[in-house]
């Protein structure tokens, strides 16, 4: 996630641009499948939405497969809008695998009746985070593998902050913001769930990974708890309540404040803090009541193309590319989601132990009816126009309101 609009927002941007690699080496004669066999000869295409390096580590093992199975894999990078992306996968000419989307797009996949359900057994669950297997279901079934996972953290400037002064609890990162200033996005609902979700909220409640939108976790007390914790923030003096992302990073950047919460994309670029060789660290959220802060995931996953002339195939390139290529995307500076991944990344390795806590945020279409009134109820708290207790009730009024408007 470059940045958290990206993330919500995936499907209504870019246009597609595909950059074709084909795999290496002379292409197999085509040979007829055998009973227990995977057929030869054969090409599959993958999509990839990932960023250039990542798309590179994955070519290689890619082509590992196509050598060791004698068929051949065109990876494509795919620069473009999501719309366009479903309609190519309806084509002949569309991907065979489509690998490296954001995971809440998987219900419009699903939608759109391009993306394949994943066979029980493909891969060994259990050694996958819990949260990241969940990123690819649908209704109880599984429909995409988790490839990385991107969620934010608590950064800290290293030049006004020791790293024994680093806040691990709520009263601490207060405590220490009144000294060095702390700043953050607060009114922007990807930001501030995290602690709504650390004193018991929810946004739809997770049934054993199918997420039940009537049952909707964020007009009760728990909520109410969460909203005047952030109202106390700015009731502090932390920050104000029109504060918003890029005077919080600037003000950062700047040294004026000392704390500052954010993803990995505030990290690199040429505007990123390594580019400005700042002194930072970044650790895990601090926690709530004695228990860790859950914060939303976005999870990079890949599916097999339901129209696929070479499902099975594709899928044997799925399940290979789970278990070979992912610590090789990880090394371009994305999280891991298997249980023993490792981040090599000692400065930012704060994001690795953050997504071990993290929720992956809600693929079911129902989640767009979340986003503005998420927003609007954090404005009104902040800014002292509605109480947290009926700011939480108005905000769980107007989400079922978008939902049953979105049903019509």
């Amino acid at each position: 996630m470059k940045n958290v609009k990206r993330v919500v927002a995936l499907a209504c941007t870019l246009t597609i641009a595909a950059g074709l690699f084909a795999g290496c080496g002379k292409k197999a004669e085509n040979k007829p499948a055998v009973e227990g066999k995977l057929p030869t000869g054969q090409t599959i295409t993958l999509w990839s939405h990932l960023n250039d390096d990542e798309i590179a580590a994955v070519k290689v093992k890619a082509e590992e497969w196509a050598k060791k199975t004698n068929n051949t894999v065109k990876v494509v990078k795919d620069n473009g809008k999501f719309e366009a992306l479903v309609t190519a996968a309806k084509s002949p000419a569309g991907p065979d695998v489509m690998y490296g989307y954001p995971h809440n797009n998987i219900a419009n996949l699903i939608d759109a009746k391009v993306a394949a359900e994943i066979p029980a057994g493909t891969i060994d669950e259990s050694k996958f985070t819990q949260a990241s297997i969940d990123a690819g279901k649908y209704q109880g079934k599984q429909y995409a593998l988790p490839i990385v996972a991107e969620t934010y953290a608590l950064f800290y400037n290293k030049d006004l902050v020791k790293d024994s002064e680093v806040p691990k609890t709520w009263d601490e990162l207060i405590a220490l913001g009144k000294k060095v200033g702390f700043e953050y996005d607060i009114n922007n609902f990807y930001f501030s769930y995290a602690v709504l979700a650390g004193n018991g909220a929810y946004v739809f409640k997770n049934n054993n990974g199918q997420l039940d939108p009537k049952d909707i976790g964020l007009g009760g007390a728990e909520a109410a708890k969460g909203l005047a914790m952030l109202k106390g923030l700015v009731d502090a003096g932390l920050m104000k309540a029109s504060i918003n992302d890029d005077i919080a990073k600037g003000d950062f950047a700047n040294k004026k404040t000392g704390l500052y919460i954010s993803g990995p994309w505030a990290v690199s670029g040429d505007k990123g803090f390594k580019a400005q060789k700042l002194n930072f660290g970044v650790v895990q959220l601090p926690s709530i009541d004695g228990k860790a802060t859950p914060s939303f995931m976005g999870v990079q996953v890949g599916t097999v193309n339901a129209n696929s002339k070479n499902k099975e195939l594709s899928m044997d390139l799925m399940k290979y590319l789970e278990n070979n290529a992912l610590d090789a995307v990880v090394k371009c500076g994305r999280m891991p989601v298997t249980k023993d991944g490792k981040y090599e990344d000692v400065q930012t390795k704060g994001f690795a132990d953050q997504v071990k806590n993290a929720q992956p945020m809600p693929n079911i279409p129902e989640m767009d009816a979340v986003w503005g009134p998420g927003g609007d109820t954090l404005k009104l708290v902040t800014t002292g126009k509605l109480a947290p207790e009926a700011a939480a009730k108005q905000m769980l009024d107007n989400i079922n309101k978008g939902i049953a408007n979105k049903a019509k």
